[in-house]
């Protein structure tokens, strides 16, 4: 039980690459905006998440208490692929479109829209 809530511990280290790729794949002028949506939406799935596997925990209390170490690594597990997912497309197409982050000067010389209106 002790290793499964240091494996569980790690878990939180995810959101340093994914504000990394954000970052990358943003507008400069968009990062800010970006970071607080990220935030919100990490904020909103903290308390979801210790809700529902409360739940979970109690529904299964009295046949298997241990089921909700299963249910979090399997979660853990779907985060790690879809992540890696993530990663391997972005990758892919860094051959087709440049380095991630690497604006061309044309591009810097262009008017950009950014992906959220503040209006």
């Amino acid at each position: 039980m002790y290793f499964a809530t240091f494996i569980s511990s790690i878990g939180t280290l995810v959101s340093t690459p994914i504000y990394s790729l954000v970052s990358k794949c943003s507008h400069p002028n968009e990062t800010g905006s970006l970071f607080a949506v990220l935030s919100s939406v990490n904020a909103f799935m903290t308390v979801l998440s210790s809700v529902l596997f409360s739940e979970i925990y109690n529904a299964t209390l009295a046949s298997n208490p241990e089921d909700i170490w299963f249910v979090m690594a399997g979660l853990t597990g779907l985060v790690a692929v879809g992540f890696a997912v993530v990663v391997w497309f972005t990758v892919k197409h860094e051959d087709e479109y440049g380095a991630l982050g690497v604006q061309t000067h044309e591009e810097e010389d262009n008017e950009t829209t950014p992906l959220i209106n503040s209006n």
